[in-house]
């Protein structure tokens, strides 16, 4: 028997030498397989994978810019790369010597030029700027800008017959828009101040503010219109002034707010502190306010259906009372308790009111006639005035000792103190009685206001006649003697007024062009010029 134990040691070993060559050679085969392309990890047999680029960029590939990318198949994709100088405008680039991608000075609403390109492919747009656009801040007059963004060419609201505001330019550089100045509502003058409201229902004052009357704080005068903020009222506001105290009303909530003087409680506000700011005054037993009337130390109102109230200092029954007491408080005025009332002026010690019928009535102080009742007897009740041929009235205003009413006929009638010639019937002498003032030729008075020893009177085409006191310059004829009789203004051609508000030494309009001019005293800034300097004849003012 033959022996195989050799053959089967020979097998053995080859086959565990094939068993130990073949896995290596198995698992070297793995080790060199490709890898997984876009699973966004660059590995053997890729140049990229995702965004990961293996740190290549369109420059390290010998463009002058742009993206370089990975294709899907893990390869470098250089189509967004861009060589500039090859004439073609592609990727990044704006532009590449001549090709500007169509783009243009016009297109880029420029008024001219020519564009250009620069040796790393970006628009060059000098040439283009040189011509300007809307929208540069320039006015390019040739090209039609009137403006240009927030460049106005130095227009102001003012320029275009507005009182104040921020006139702004178009989209198109060719026009300046006034949609958001605003004209005036309201206007009155104190002493040395004066107030107005305009349309946005936003309160200026200026002039003297030693007891608060101007809203500036703790400045002794308002040289410029100051804006007050302390007011709200959804509707319009009225302004009424009277020698160092102004009120503002709003015409929807029927609301009063009064700053100034209030040393004898004249604002109604239960003390005798001035009030800088406005601050609300609460009617008596809860009614609306309607109107109100600001004398040298009293007050008296208008509220609910008609009802007579005031309050302040009473040395001569100025309150209407039927005493002499005083108030700080708003209290009603005794005497024709029926009658309604819809006016009332206030002086230095008196006051007087108009009735729903136009009857006229007067109480308070009577030293100088100003109670018009033909005595010199001071009133504690209202007293009521009339005049032969007079059937009603329709206007009444006073001043510091004389009072002046237009009757139905539109007639204009003063009385009280007659000095300086503030009845403007020829005469200085006083009257207790109301004497028919000389009108002009041809005229009748629309308005009457009066303040201080003087008058101003409104016609019907808007002329300003004024007679009284003239030392300093209030008349509007510029320097000169006191005047008796009515006198026309010498106010700026074509400048038609609206309102007039007397002060005690000067005067201030607002005129049919949305312009205010003020004329007179300065001494407390009341002309609004940013000094105190007076005036001969009138001065725009500016907020």
């Amino acid at each position: 028997m033959r022996d195989h134990s050799g053959c089967l040691r020979l097998l053995y070993l080859f086959a565990v030498f094939f068993t130990f060559t073949g896995c290596n050679w198995i698992l070297e085969w793995e080790d060199e397989r490709p890898g997984v392309c876009s699973n966004g990890v660059r590995e053997a047999g890729e140049t990229c994978d995702g965004t990961d680029l293996g740190g290549q960029t369109c420059e390290g590939l010998s463009y002058t810019g742009g993206v370089l990318t990975c294709r899907a198949d893990c390869t470098l994709d250089p189509a967004e790369c861009t060589r500039c100088g090859d004439g073609v405008a592609e990727g990044e680039e704006t532009c590449d010597i001549e090709d500007t991608r169509n783009v243009t000075c016009a297109s880029l609403e420029y008024y001219g030029g020519q564009i250009n390109c620069s040796e790393t492919c970006e628009l060059i747009l000098t040439d283009c700027e040189s011509h300007g656009r809307c929208g540069d801040s320039q006015i390019q007059v040739g090209s039609g800008e009137v403006c240009d963004t927030d460049n106005l060419d130095g227009q102001t609201c003012g320029a275009f017959d507005r009182w104040a505001g921020d006139p702004v330019c178009n989209d198109y550089c060719n026009q300046i828009l006034t949609s958001a100045c605003t004209g005036v509502v309201s206007m009155a003058s104190g002493t040395a101040h004066t107030c107005l409201v305009d349309e946005m229902n936003i309160p200026f004052c200026w002039g003297d503010n030693r007891q608060g009357q101007a809203g500036a704080g703790q400045a002794m005068m308002a040289t410029r219109p100051v804006w007050l903020d302390a007011v709200s009222c959804p509707s319009m506001v009225r302004a009424t002034a009277g020698f160092d105290a102004t009120c503002l009303f709003c015409e929807e909530t029927f609301e009063m707010w009064c700053f100034g003087d209030n040393r004898s409680g004249q604002l109604g506000l239960d003390d005798t502190q001035n009030r800088p700011a406005p601050a609300s005054v609460p009617p008596p037993g809860g009614q609306d306010w309607l109107r109100i009337a600001m004398g040298a130390d009293h007050a008296c109102g208008v509220v609910g259906d008609g009802d007579l109230v005031c309050a302040g200092a009473n040395a001569f029954g100025q309150l209407g009372t039927a005493d002499l007491t005083p108030s700080t408080t708003f209290v009603p005025v005794t005497g024709p308790l029926d009658l309604k009332f819809f006016m009332v002026a206030a002086g230095d010690g008196f006051t007087c009111a108009l009735d729903e019928l136009g009857h006229l009535w007067c109480w308070g102080r009577n030293d100088r006639g100003q109670v018009g009742d033909g005595t010199n007897e001071d009133r504690l009740q209202p007293t009521e005035i009339t005049v032969s041929g007079v059937s009603s009235f329709i206007h009444v205003t006073a001043g510091v000792s004389h009072v002046c009413a237009l009757d139905d006929t539109y007639a204009a009638w003063c009385w009280g103190a007659g000095e300086n010639g503030r009845l403007g019937n020829g005469q200085t002498g006083d009257s207790p009685v109301p004497v028919a003032v000389h009108m002009p030729p041809v005229t009748v008075f629309q308005e009457l206001s009066c303040q201080g020893r003087s008058c101003c009177g409104r016609d019907t085409p808007g002329r300003v006649f004024c007679w009284g006191a003239n030392d300093a310059a209030q008349l509007g004829i510029g320097a000169g003697a006191d005047r008796s009789e009515p006198i026309q203004a010498l106010t700026p051609a074509g400048e038609l007024s609206v309102w007039l508000a007397t002060g005690g030494s000067h005067v201030c309009m607002f005129t049919e062009s949305n312009h205010v001019w003020c004329w007179g005293a300065g001494t407390s800034g009341q002309l609004g010029q940013g000094d105190t300097a007076p005036a001969l004849e009138p001065v725009r003012v500016v907020p």
